[in-house]
């Protein structure tokens, strides 16, 4: 665990529409699938730490829960990044990039192809370590528990439905909303509820100007239609 000290800005997000829960709720259902199934292979396989975890796991979680088709079924690099915008994938990928060469630096220009599956699996790898690093929360706490609660002892922890803790490419944190990459290509807006919001306004407008860094947000789902956002960010 990390001694740096920690902020969490607790927000709600308004109610929301019919059209962002349809597009929300497999995002949840995904990333929650994703993290048991981490947990049981790290029980299973008896991996014993993040990046050995992170050496076997990555292809695989890509495969089976990143690019995997509607249907379920494992999916490619390839066809996953169909799914985005090309001016998405460009915030992200370089279109031309400088190599060194016998003869000095030579600027060469990727293909379309070849930006969507660089971007592919830039997303990709963000997705697996923020799924490894809760699913390394969830066993870290196991351990401590079944110190002291017998019962618990042989049984597999399990991460909570309908929450998902993300960082990097796959979140921003704006003055108004927190912006989801989602892995079916959209961006979904999550606008933060009015009062919540205010309380922490000052802190949003920093992060939203870059004036202070946030590490990771985790979204809990609420039946009622909205999402309870809590944003970790270092201490000044």
């Amino acid at each position: 665990m990390s001694d740096i000290p920690v902020e969490i800005l607790k927000l709600l997000s308004v109610t929301l529409t019919r059209e962002k829960q349809d597009v929300l709720i497999p995002e949840l259902h995904t990333y929650v699938a994703a993290t048991n199934y981490a947990i049981k292979t790290i029980f299973k396989k008896r991996i014993p730490s993040k990046k050995k975890a992170h050496d076997l796991l990555r292809d695989e979680i890509a495969e089976r829960f990143v690019f995997s088709a509607k249907d379920g079924q494992p999916g490619s690099s390839e066809s996953f990044g169909q799914r985005f915008k090309y001016s998405t994938i460009m915030k992200y990928v370089p279109e031309r990039v400088k190599v060194k060469t016998d003869h000095g630096l030579r600027e060469i220009q990727y293909k379309p192809e070849e930006l969507r599956q660089k971007f592919s699996w830039i997303l990709a790898d963000q997705y697996v370590n923020d799924v490894l690093k809760t699913a390394a929360v969830e066993v870290t706490g196991y351990r401590k528990l079944i110190k002291n609660v017998v019962s618990m002892r042989g049984k597999i922890p399990h991460f909570k439905a309908y929450q998902m803790i993300v960082s990097g490419l796959l979140v921003d944190v704006g003055e108004k909303a927190v912006n989801l990459l989602t892995l079916s290509g959209e961006t979904l807006s999550i606008p933060f509820d009015k009062r919540s919001r205010n309380r922490v306004i000052e802190t949003l407008r920093n992060i939203a100007e870059k004036k202070r860094k946030f590490d990771r947000v985790r979204l809990t789902w609420n039946k009622e239609g909205f999402l309870n956002l809590d944003i970790r960010l270092p201490k000044n």
